[in-house]
């Protein structure tokens, strides 16, 4: 915090005895106090000023305590909560943005909840690679995609509330789920593929059933079948 002491002239006009300004430039907050030496004795206002810095720190510490986390209306304007709905919806720390959802996101909310299991709206994208693969590099780029995309780490409130909202997180972890199956030899592979091809589609469908079910969390998950 910084504190400063200006001169006005003494025919500059004011609406107030005591006018308090303030601003945060450079990660400074700067106080200021305009008065009248004719009406404020100069160590009246500042015993003022130091009173206010003192209640003001003792607010960012009490803020800054994450004993005491706990959000407002006003961190998530957009949502339009109450203060009941928050402290009952939401967790107490880690949400990074709330807000109502678009038209589209709406009409896949109802069909994912009007028919569950549906594959409407439902993507999964099936990627062959070949060749050796480092999958803790690969599995680490999909963090760094997660961490990087809001929509990674995005779930869907519907109960409760005026209007679906989603809430985006500020952390989450990325799902890993890996298959063995290269316990055949190359020969058996291509013998088998019609068989493995569909061991993948029957797990695709088992992946789509889990994740329609999980409708209201955040899933995000990455499979590796080698």
């Amino acid at each position: 915090m910084n504190r400063r002491v200006r001169k006005y002239p003494p025919r500059a006009s004011r609406k107030y005895l005591l006018e308090f300004s303030g601003r945060v430039q450079n990660g400074e907050l700067i106080l200021g106090v305009r008065y009248s030496s004719g009406v404020h004795e100069q160590p009246t206002v500042e015993r003022l000023i130091n009173q206010l810095v003192v209640e003001l720190q003792s607010i960012i510490d009490h803020c800054s305590d994450l004993s005491h986390a706990a959000y407002t209306p006003s961190d998530f304007p957009l949502a339009r909560l109450t203060q009941e709905q928050l402290d009952s919806l939401l967790p107490k720390r880690g949400v990074e943005a709330v807000y109502p959802c678009s038209p589209v996101q709406e009409g896949m909310l109802f069909h994912s909840l009007y028919e569950p299991g549906s594959w409407v709206y439902f993507d999964q994208v099936i990627v062959p690679i070949t060749g050796r693969v480092n999958e803790a590099a690969l599995f680490d780029a999909w963090r760094t995609v997660v961490s990087r995309h809001q929509i990674l780490r995005t779930g869907f409130l519907w109960d409760g509330v005026q209007q679906p909202l989603q809430v985006v997180m500020e952390q989450v972890d990325l799902e890993i789920q890996r298959y063995d199956w290269s316990r055949n030899s190359i020969d058996q592979a291509e013998e088998n593929s019609s068989v493995i091809w569909w061991m993948i589609v029957i797990w695709a469908l088992a992946s789509s059933a889990r994740a329609c079910c999980a409708c209201r969390g955040l899933r995000c998950r990455v499979t590796s079948i080698g």
